[in-house]
Parts: structure tokens; C-alpha cells; sequence
């Protein structure tokens, strides 16, 4: 028999719960919400009465860690945002103003071609 007290216990961040303690019994490590998994999710007791693998322990997972992906998307977003407002500044500075600076002419009844018609 594996040695345990009772058929669940509980660790920080989470709690082991056990099948039985008889050879080929498992006991499962179950972590909590925002806590995670350092080591076997599971452990087999063994012929020689021991435990498989090593224990397991719950961790509290890293806010820096998310934080920093936070802001890596959020940077990520705003050089999307920055371009295509490049994009749409360079539309109308330059490309909207060659279009109405485009010579146009008139051609007359007599056909003769008058000088340029500005646009206003």
C-alpha cells in the first residue's frame, strides 16, 4: 500500500486526488484557476509500495509573464494602427492632389484646344 492520508489532499494552488493506494493506483495533481502544473499531472503507486515520478506542485502562474504579452500585442497593434494612418495621410497629401492638379482642356466649337481648366 502507497502511503497517503485520506483519498484527497490538498497543496498550495491545488489538490491530489487519488484512485486508491494499491499498486497501479494513480494520484492526480489538479491546480486551481491562474495557478499551473510544475512537474507529473499523474503518479502511479508502485509494486514497491513507492510513488512514480517525483511530486508535483501547483505554481502561481507569472503576471509579468501576461503583462508583457499584453503590451507586446498591444505594441504590435499600435504599429498597425501607425502604418495604415501613414497609409491614408499619404493617400490624401499626395495622391488626391496629383489627381486634381491633372491638366484638363476644353476643346471649342471651332476646334481649338484652350489652355488648361484649373479645378477649384
Amino acid at each position: 500500500v502507497c502511503t497517503v492520508v485520506g483519498t484527497s489532499i490538498a497543496i498550495d494552488g491545488g489538490s491530489v486526488e487519488f484512485t486508491g493506494l494499491t499498486p497501479g493506483s494513480e494520484a492526480v495533481y489538479v491546480c486551481q484557476e491562474g495557478y499551473y502544473n510544475d512537474g507529473p499531472v499523474m503518479r502511479v503507486c508502485l509494486n514497491d509500495t513507492s510513488w512514480s515520478e517525483n511530486m508535483s506542485q501547483c505554481l502561481m502562474k507569472s503576471a509579468t509573464k501576461y503583462s508583457a504579452l499584453v503590451l507586446g500585442v498591444s505594441v504590435a497593434v499600435s504599429s498597425i494602427a501607425t502604418f495604415l494612418l501613414g497609409a491614408l495621410l499619404t493617400s490624401v497629401l499626395v495622391i488626391i492632389p496629383r489627381r486634381l492638379k491633372a491638366p484638363q482642356t476644353s476643346t471649342s466649337t471651332s476646334g481649338t484646344t484652350s489652355a488648361p481648366v484649373p479645378l477649384v
